[in-house]
């Protein structure tokens, strides 16, 4: 595409031979990279050596579409309110990473087709401003006075 850079490609085979490029491309507009925090549930039944794999694949699979892993956290398992998919308990994923917005659909669309996957939600993760409190601010005005 012109005018756009390719960050990931792939090809999409069909019948045995490589036909259409599937690509993570970055317009001019889009290089700029923000920071997104996921949670996944994952089942039960997956084990700890396939959670860690599991981790291991979604960490190279940001870092391979241009993204960058800035913290993870393995949360445990924890029982549902509620079933979900017939389960009453999941395994938390907590990771914060840095990619372009284009990535999030990707990043759906691969926790969507995987078996081990319950649940995953994207959001973009802002950092609250830090604003003076009312009583440094009478402070400030009282000390201006004086």
């Amino acid at each position: 595409m012109p005018g756009h850079k390719v960050i990931a490609q792939s090809y999409l085979s069909i019948g045995g031979v490589k036909r259409y490029p599937v690509g993570i491309y970055l317009s001019k507009k889009t290089r700029n990279m923000k920071t997104y925090e996921t949670v996944t549930i994952l089942k039960p039944q997956a084990t700890d050596a396939e959670v860690a794999a599991f981790v291991e694949k979604a960490k190279a699979f940001i870092s391979s579409s241009g993204g960058e892993i800035v913290s993870e956290e393995k949360l445990g398992r924890r029982i549902f309110t509620h079933d979900i998919a017939k389960n009453r308990e999941g395994f938390y994923l907590y990771l914060k990473f840095n990619a372009a917005p284009n990535f999030v659909k990707t990043w759906t669309n691969d926790m969507k087709l995987n078996q081990n996957v319950l649940r995953s939600i994207v959001m973009l993760s802002i950092e609250p401003k830090n604003k003076p409190s009312k009583k440094s601010k009478v402070e400030n005005s009282a000390t201006a006075a004086a």
